[in-house]
């Protein structure tokens, strides 16, 4: 990996005071019955207040798959026989080349999505729950990214990325801590 987008890591570590704000504004307002909201919110609020071991990452290409490409991607290393500890896992955030093209808002919207992965819900639903929330709520801050007009010039396998994660996690987060920075507490 050669190339090294600082700008869009500062960038992106100046988005997640934002992320920390209104995710924060969102849950004094949410109704008592939102449960699934709040409890994916307040998730992520808590990885933020101690981001221990989390990194956002860069990476100079585009993971591409049979129905697109991807922005992101969160990568979790666990020590071995640690499945579901948090003690002692690395979190990469990793940005992918397409998210230089992204506007403020449609960052954000990323940022949102990758640290609910970040702070252990696998699965989209969650995810983009949390992210189309803040969308309806705050849309002047957050915006779904428009992947129709962005560019993917350098493009990689998106198996060929996954295979790497199971077969040589350590390969690749040494590839990941070359262009990367520690996500820093949050305050209220």
């Amino acid at each position: 990996m050669s190339e090294c987008d600082r700008a869009l890591l500062a960038r992106a570590q100046r988005f997640i005071r934002d992320v920390y704000v209104y995710t924060s504004g969102l849950l004094t307002e949410l109704p008592e019955g939102e449960v699934a909201v709040r409890e994916v919110a307040e998730g992520v609020l808590r990885l933020l207040e101690n981001p221990r071991g989390v990194y956002l990452a860069y990476y100079p290409a585009t993971p591409v798959f049979f129905i697109g490409f991807a922005l992101s991607y969160t990568f979790i290393l666990r020590p071995r026989g640690a499945r579901r500890a948090r003690r002692g896992r690395v979190v990469f955030i990793v940005l992918f080349e397409p998210c230089r093209q992204l506007s403020d808002a449609e960052l954000r919207y990323v940022l949102v999505h990758e640290l609910v992965h970040a702070s252990a819900y696998e699965e989209e639903v969650s995810a983009d729950l949390l992210a189309e929330v803040l969308v309806v709520r705050f849309p002047e801050y957050f915006a779904p990214p428009d992947k129709s007009r962005l560019r993917a010039v350098r493009q990689v396998d998106m198996l060929r990325l996954e295979r790497l994660v199971e077969e040589r996690p350590l390969h690749l987060a040494r590839r990941f801590l070359r262009c990367s920075a520690a996500l820093r507490p949050v305050r209220a």
